[in-house]
């Protein structure tokens, strides 16, 4: 990961891109857990693209999620919380505009360290595992145009981040719901 975050860097330092197709994203975003035992958390991303034809966006995005775990899991008691940094390759379809205000849907898939800190499930303790995985992730949003090249990009992006390793209990994905802003700068 550290790698890639250095070439990221990098990339975004150039002059290389200066041209009005790249942009560079950030957002943060309130998450939920779409099954049983995963609670609300947050999430954070970052990341470069390009514009292709007007309405085509391509992407390569870097983030975090962290969600607490409750509630109950197979009938037992549930204490503990997931993390996991994950990078994506996504693509975008601006579909129209109408005052400065574009919906998109978009759609990506990725690869992911998946991390479960000490976590309890009744009288059974999960120690802290980390896994890769690889993750998919659709949604959409609207992009309200600002002045100075911004865009305020307001989204909704169902994820799943891929399995968790549970060490003696069966493996499970964690799926979330990100509702996001955030900022877009086009060069």
């Amino acid at each position: 990961m550290k790698k890639i975050a250095f070439i990221l860097i990098l990339l975004l330092s150039g002059n290389a891109f200066a041209d009005e197709n790249f942009y560079t994203r950030f957002d943060a975003a309130y998450t939920d857990g779409v099954e049983d035992g995963v609670k609300d958390g947050f999430s954070w991303q970052t990341g470069f693209g390009w514009k292709w034809f007007g309405a085509l966006r391509t992407e390569m995005t870097f983030g975090y999620a962290r969600n607490d775990l409750g509630k109950t899991l197979g009938g037992e008691t549930l204490h503990g919380r997931v993390s996991s940094k994950a990078v994506f390759a996504n693509a975008a379809w601006d579909m129209f505009s109408v005052c400065g205000a574009t919906p998109y849907v978009m759609a990506g898939i990725g690869v992911s360290k998946n991390k479960i800190q000490k976590t309890r499930v009744g009288t059974v303790v999960v120690p802290k595992k980390r896994r890769t995985a690889y993750p998919w992730q659709t949604g959409g949003g609207i992009g309200f145009s600002l002045p100075k090249r911004l865009t305020l990009d307001i989204g909704y992006v169902y994820t799943n981040l891929g399995r968790f390793d549970w060490g003696d209990l069966p493996d499970k994905d964690v799926r979330l719901q990100r509702f996001s802003v955030g900022l877009r700068y086009d060069f």
